[in-house]
């Protein structure tokens, strides 16, 4: 089963009421396909998809009953005919395109499926560029055999042909049309793994998929491969869904710090000032600037892709749901607009600049990232810096990326893409916690579950305890097993307390918690990050004024504050009971 404890939770719908995408900023369901259609014809389906603001007829399919969404599909109501492609059915379908998608992770929907034949309810994913392939299905089931669950790839081969891998047809496992059942997908830069009920049930190859990808949820009809509907039909027939959630893969590397021997990049002379004045209009498909070129804006929905030249270039995206900003080489400004903007940028490319980078309701922006070491956002993290409004991600030692008028608390993971990523650059040194530990009976230490949590002993006094102080001061949580196991074992090999907390802070989860990197922050504003998060109060006069002029001397880091403030025994009463036995309560 996927172990999701280590998975960050990116996007979950609970269904407490039908959000419907309005078009423009509100809501989360849009409830037609990419292009508008509202059928596929392609696959002979009989139904329509409708809404409540689809030509006024006030067809609803969407409701809320038990915490659930329920979608309903039903005959479709006489005289309508013309206004829904004269299909014989209405129904509904919810996308995520214009509130969610992401470059992998683990996608997961609980819904219970309707029973009949003809129906046709499925989980699926596609990518946000409006391309097909690729596809994911997730789960599709057939109405007539509910204890039948199917799994699909689809993508372009090598010779450029549309195929698909049918990974799995799963029989006999459950009942999808008894009760609620969960059905997930776990997409990584290698593969794609199946899982229906927490069970393992395919995987194949990620067949080179690597474009953000939403996700659609819908009651389809008759078809091709479902078959048409007939008198045993239950209509209204209905597809029940609890919940549908997006999680965060973890890292499989540890992050590196920024080289030291690197000389800084001045936020303040490295970007360009370039504005949108004299700049032509284009309302082509595909712009490609020419060499001389400097400015562009695009215009109209139909406007999608612009790539620039070598020079400084100013570059408007148009309001389309979907718009592909490739800047070239030269230091670019950019502004997106409405709409999925993709920023594209190369190593090598300069120093760009983002006017408006945004992760709001219909208009999720992201930046692509091609040819840097980065290849997850923990990665990234350590990497910016907050430079009064704006926020600077060191790219490489002469590159650097802009992000206007947001802070880094503002970034999540969702808007970065990485491809044709590289080896970490020399002089970049491992930092944060390790992901992979030596297994319980290989460290000789045994697990006693109690009715308090679970207890760990062996574990050498007082490592155990400072690891755990460490990380409640960190990080304000109880730590994992596995980074308990590891920092306690570093530290009686010889790690001392200092080192342990030097990599504490320069990790990313230090860095998301207090809202910047250590070294983004002013001693001001650490010491008192310190007194709140660890101590939780305020400082007093005296112990801020210490601590200040502790830093602003030189005579310690971040590192030996936060080790000093974890052994505080004001600090270790909140936190663990003191302990004189090995244990440790997790």
């Amino acid at each position: 089963m996927p172990n999701l404890s280590n998975h960050r939770l990116l996007f979950s719908e609970e269904f407490d009421d039908v959000s419907l995408y309005d078009g423009r900023s509100t809501g989360i369901w849009k409830t037609e396909g990419y292009w508008g259609w509202r059928t596929q014809s392609g696959n002979n389906e009989q139904q329509f998809y409708v809404d409540p603001a689809y030509e006024g007829l006030g067809l609803d399919p969407f409701r809320i009953e038990n915490g659930a969404l329920v979608i309903t599909a039903q005959p479709a109501p006489d005289g309508i005919g013309s206004l829904i492609e004269n299909r014989d059915y209405v129904s509904g379908m919810i996308t995520s395109e214009q509130s969610f998608s992401s470059q992998y992770g683990y996608f997961e929907i609980r819904a219970e499926m309707p029973e009949g034949r003809g129906l046709w309810p499925a989980f699926w994913m596609l990518a946000i560029d409006g391309q097909w392939p690729p596809e994911i299905d997730v789960v599709e089931v057939l109405g007539h055999e509910t204890d039948n669950l199917y799994a699909t790839q689809h993508y372009v081969d090598e010779r450029g042909r549309k195929t698909a891998d049918h990974v799995a047809r799963v029989d006999d496992l459950f009942d999808s049309a008894d009760g609620f059942h969960t059905y997930g997908v776990e997409w990584n830069a290698d593969e794609v793994i199946w899982y229906f009920d927490d069970i393992e049930v395919g995987r194949a190859a990620n067949r080179n998929v690597e474009q953000p990808m939403y996700v659609l949820a819908n009651l389809a009809v008759g078809g091709y491969w479902p078959g048409m509907p007939n008198a045993t039909t239950p209509f209204p027939a209905e597809m029940r869904i609890d919940s549908i959630r997006v999680y965060q893969l973890p890292p499989e590397r540890a992050p590196v710090a920024i080289p030291e021997h690197w000389a800084p990049i001045d936020p303040a002379t490295a970007f360009s000032d370039l504005t949108k004045t004299g700049a032509p209009e284009s309302w082509a498909w595909r712009t490609t600037m020419d060499a001389d070129d400097v400015k562009v804006i695009l215009r109209g929905d139909w406007a999608r892709y612009v790539t620039g030249n070598d020079l400084d270039n100013y570059v408007r995206a148009s309001d389309a749901p979907y718009c592909e900003i490739d800047g070239g080489g030269g230091n670019d400004v950019f502004r997106g607009g409405r709409g999925i903007d993709v920023y594209i940028v190369r190593d090598g490319d300069g120093n760009d600049a983002i006017l408006d980078f945004s992760n709001a309701i219909g208009n999720q922006d992201k930046v692509r990232l091609d040819g840097f070491h980065f290849e997850h956002f923990d990665e990234v993290l350590p990497w910016l810096q907050q430079v009064g409004t704006d926020v600077m991600l060191r790219l490489d030692e002469d590159q650097a990326l802009l992000f206007h008028d947001i802070t880094i608390a503002d970034l999540s993971p969702e808007q970065f893409v990485f491809v044709n990523t590289v080896a970490p650059p020399p002089g970049a040194t491992p930092i944060g916690i390790a992901q992979e530990v030596k297994s319980d009976w290989e460290m000789g230490i045994e697990r006693v579950e109690t009715d308090g949590g679970v207890r760990i002993s062996g574990l050498p006094e007082p490592h155990a305890r400072s690891a755990y102080l460490l990380y409640g001061g960190a990080f304000d949580r109880t730590p994992d097993e596995g980074g308990l196991l590891f920092w306690t074992r570093a530290m009686a090999e010889g790690w001392s307390l200092e080192q342990v907390a030097d990599a504490f802070v320069a990790s990313p989860e230090f860095a998301a918690l207090h809202g910047a990197p250590v070294h983004a922050m002013s001693d001001d504003v650490l010491v008192a990050r310190f007194y709140e998060n660890v101590l939780g109060r305020g400082g007093d006069a005296e112990g801020v004024a210490f601590w200040r002029d502790f830093l602003a001397d030189d005579r310690g880091d971040a590192a030996d504050v936060l080790a000093h403030f974890t052994l505080l025994p004001e600090f270790g009463a909140r936190l663990i009971p003191d302990t004189d036995d090995g244990y440790s309560i997790l």
